[in-house]
């Protein structure tokens, strides 16, 4: 290993020779601290690096989740723990005080779905919330001084003593507040066919739980009129999903004079508006994300045009009108998939002219802050809906480029004023409980943000910031990507060397790689090696019909996609990676994509399209994370929410004409004779979404046909479908790291 003396005159001219820098950095993007005095010269892949694997991890930190009290105006969010085993607590967003601080038991997280989410609301003072580990709700109160001095009391149980019950999304009648509308998830016979969602009326004074609404096989998004009159909520039946098949329902509530019964009972129900199929040549039109407005005015999101926009349903007058005078071809918050996401909140304006838009409107308050994409990004946007089907959407700087989890607080001081509150992320920061001030003037808004971290000063000059790009096939088809260039200023390569490169391919596959600092990538990039994130065909927040495109030729199209995306970055005119060392990762369904590529999968004729392969590209080594091998074992046993998803993505059921070959052939546990790349597989035994017995049949399938030399297995006992605890994380890590470095043959320093 060379050294070189640190002159910057020297230095710039060795590297406008030697090194080929990606087109999004510059020179000063290498500058090192000023107590690292050499520059090495050192193969791609070997690099020392400050962000240690024990670090990476312990940054990790998630928030998952923010809410507020509506009459306290107090603001609360989830922290992900790995260093806890993984449990969700509890912060006082302003004071960062856990509110679990008194019991290291406590686990604030839903289970409904599997995947989770809207596990809390406060109000007034109180906290619920669903505890995993029991799926009861519980409740306690919190009393905050001056915003910093916070005393939480201990939770105490809602709900009855049934670990068999799931609660997700509780939600307080305004004016009867003990009384919740919640989603349960009734797994007394636990097997997908007979698990059991509802919405249901919980009377926390007596902590008896009464049926409310039934008859949909999931439910979704309660929420109360501002007088306490109406319930909309949204619900679907398989075979669909939540951004594909939903409906917007409404009922009223009616309060029974005091009785033994229900203190609640829903009457007359409305169908409001419902996901449109697909009609070629036109899109579906999935509707999600339901609010109020007022009494009489329900917000939701539909994608008429392709693209998730927002739309205003009038009640008295039964119809729905765009808010938007014109589509924008963006989408308007990702898919609906977690419970209790949200996009959008209401701005609620100070002074005594609150009622005056830019505009000129004096209609009333009703601008509104959303959240789009765009490239990937997320895009801030203030529209009024005063000027329903006549709205503009006037743009605000965003230095972000995930937004989410968007909530109004309290009408603020200061004139023409407002303020809420989100979970962002940046490129060189994690996601942070994040405050926004939007100012109304005259000639517009402006916001300004506030938040509590920063990255850490020696960790951040190693930062490699995303690349995103779009490539393009002979027929024009888009493929959009994020490319990471290895970035560490102590060290260069030697003239000549292209980096190593491992290629993610993201989970879902309804999901999306986002462009958000992850120090995993940033722990392979600051070694010396490329990072590169592939949101192929089939990904979200690029438009509907990007999104369907995998619709019957799932482990086809992805695979493919992988493959095209790390041949064209390796060869000329990008040349930005070593096509011989090039290495491919995944989970879930991403995983899936990883063990197709192995098996050869992908390669059968039963794709609705042509598809083409390159087959002077190969990928040297792979890692599964909890991946799929057996679709038709898959379809029989998965979870109830997404027991009917992989109909659509591959055509059909197993048990329709035709169908049954399908699912074999692009199944890779029946084509183990044909791997040859090394795999390691990584698994859960606590897995609900993807069974530990898919990966234990691939593994024993690759090693019957001689394969024991080249596959690894590792379980992480307690884990689920994700991994949630530091040390499980850590090990993870570091199992694939030195996987991929054994078979490039890179000594790589972990």
């Amino acid at each position: 290993m060379k050294t070189l003396d640190w002159k910057p005159t020297a230095l710039s001219r060795f590297i406008e020779r030697c090194v080929r820098l990606p087109r999004s950095l510059t020179f000063s993007d290498l500058t090192p601290p000023t107590h690292w005095a050499k520059v090495k010269v050192a193969p791609y892949g070997t690099w020392d690096s400050p962000i240690s694997s024990a670090s990476a991890v312990a940054e990790t930190i998630v928030i998952s989740y923010v809410f507020v009290d509506r009459i306290t105006h107090q603001v609360y969010h989830f922290e992900q723990r790995p260093a806890e085993r993984g449990r969700s607590v509890i912060v006082h967003s302003r004071s960062s005080a856990n509110l679990f601080e008194r019991g290291s038991s406590w686990n604030a997280r839903s289970a409904v779905h599997e995947y989770g989410g809207g596990a809390a609301v406060a109000h007034d003072g109180i906290i619920y919330f669903s505890h995993v580990d029991d799926g009861r709700l519980y409740k306690f109160s919190v009393a905050v001084q001056d915003h910093v001095n916070v005393r939480a009391e201990l939770p105490t149980p809602v709900t009855p003593m049934d670990d068999r019950k799931r609660y997700a999304s509780p939600t307080p009648h305004p004016t009867q507040q003990h009384v919740l509308v919640a989603i349960l998830e009734d797994h007394t016979h636990d097997t997908p066919s007979m698990v059991i969602n509802s919405l249901v009326c919980i009377d926390t004074l007596t902590s008896a739980v009464y049926p409310l609404i039934t008859g949909a096989d999931f439910y979704a998004a309660p929420t109360f009129s501002p007088d306490g009159t109406k319930l909309a909520w949204q619900a679907w039946n398989h075979p669909h999903m939540p951004w594909v098949g939903t409906t917007i329902w409404v009922a009223d509530i009616t309060f029974p004079s005091p009785s033994t019964g229900p203190p609640m009972q829903a009457m007359d129900h409305i169908r409001v508006t419902t996901s449109v199929a697909p009609q070629p040549p036109h899109p579906g039109s999935g509707v999600s994300y339901v609010s109020w407005l007022d009494d009489d005015r329900l917000l939701f999101l539909a994608e008429t045009s392709g693209w998730r926009n927002p739309w205003v349903y009038r009640l008295s007058l039964r119809n729905a009108n765009p808010a938007l005078k014109a589509p924008i071809l963006e989408d308007f918050a990702s898919v609906y998939k977690s419970l209790g996401s949200s996009y959008y909140a209401p701005l609620n304006f100070s002074g005594p002219d609150h009622d005056r838009s830019p505009q000129g409107s004096r209609n009333g308050t009703k601008e509104m802050l959303f959240v789009a994409y765009r490239g990937g990004r997320s895009v801030l946007y203030v529209v009024d809906l005063a000027h329903q089907g006549r709205g503009e959407a006037i743009e605000l700087e965003c230095p972000f480029v995930d937004v989410s989890c968007v909530r109004a607080m309290g009408r603020p001081t200061e004139k023409d004023s407002a303020q809420v509150v989100f979970i962002a992320s940046s490129t060189d920061s994690p996601s942070m409980v994040t405050f926004c001030s939007i100012s109304r003037l005259q000639t517009g808004y402006h916001a300004s943000f506030s938040s509590a971290k920063a990255p850490v000063e020696v960790l951040s000059m190693c930062l490699s910031l995303p690349r995103p790009m779009t490539l393009t096939d002979s027929d024009g088809e888009p493929l959009h990507i994020v490319y990471y260039a290895p970035s560490n200023p102590a060290f260069v390569a030697p003239y000549g060397e292209s980096p190593p490169c491992v290629v993610n391919v993201h989970g879902g596959p309804t999901l999306v790689a986002l462009q958000s600092l992850d120090w995993m990538k940033q722990w392979y990039t600051s070694r010396g090696w490329a990072w590169l994130d592939v949101n192929y065909r089939g990904s979200s927040l690029y438009g509907r019909q990007y999104t369907d495109h995998l619709d019957g030729r799932w482990g086809v199209l992805d695979v493919l996609d992988c493959v095209r995306a790390a041949h064209v970055l390796s060869s000329p005119p990008y040349s930005l990676v070593d096509p011989a060392r090039c290495v491919i990762r995944g989970l879930s369904a991403g995983g899936y994509t990883v063990l197709s590529y192995a098996a050869g999968s992908y390669r059968p004729g039963d794709a609705p399209s042509p598809v083409q392969t390159d087959t002077a590209f190969s990928f040297r080594a792979g890692a599964s994370h909890f991946g799929i091998a057996d679709l038709t074992a898959l379809a029989r046993a998965s979870h109830k929410f997404e027991s009917h998803y992989v109909f659509k993505l591959l055509g059909g059921r197993p048990d329709e004409p035709k169908m049954a070959d399908v699912y074999r052939r692009r199944s890779p546990v029946f084509h183990a004779d044909s791997i040859t790349m090394p795999l390691l597989m990584l698994q859960g035994l606590a897995d609900r979404v993807v069974p530990p017995e898919q990966s234990q049949a691939m593994v024993d399938a690759i090693v019957s046909h001689g394969g024991s030399d080249r596959v690894k297995y590792k379980t992480y006992e307690g884990e689920g479908h994700g991994f949630s605890r530091a040390d499980t994380n850590r090990s993870a890590l570091e199992e694939e790291a030195t996987w991929f470095a054994q078979w490039l043959g890179i000594k790589i320093r972990l």
